[in-house]
């Protein structure tokens, strides 16, 4: 990632600038993604009940119901260029936002 900044003000997190993914993968390749989010409490990194596992990210990667779309997806610059499948080798994804979590 290029041109990316994060940064923690009180209780908010600000993400801003332009990033460019650099993938390694094949066209027929299938993508599985898993997240789970940890909050922190005094001392420990406790679970929350919020997590994800995709185990084919490629088709639903761009799609408006899913999750990232309204904090990572949707500010893809060139989605249309591979919209429904995976980037093929060497394509980047280009994303710009300004954004800010409370």
């Amino acid at each position: 990632m290029s041109h990316f900044i994060i940064r923690r003000q009180d209780d908010v997190i600000y993400m801003s600038g332009n990033s460019t993914y650099k993938w390694n993968i094949q066209p027929l390749d299938r993508v599985e993604a898993s997240f789970q989010l940890y909050k922190f409490d005094r001392i420990a990194w406790l679970q929350t009940p919020f997590g994800m596992k995709i185990r084919d990210m490629c088709p639903v990667l761009f799609d408006e119901p899913q999750y990232w779309y309204k904090y990572w997806t949707k500010y893809i610059t060139n989605k249309d260029d591979f919209k429904g499948k995976c980037p093929s080798p060497g394509v980047c994804l280009i994303t710009y936002f300004t954004n800010h979590f409370p």
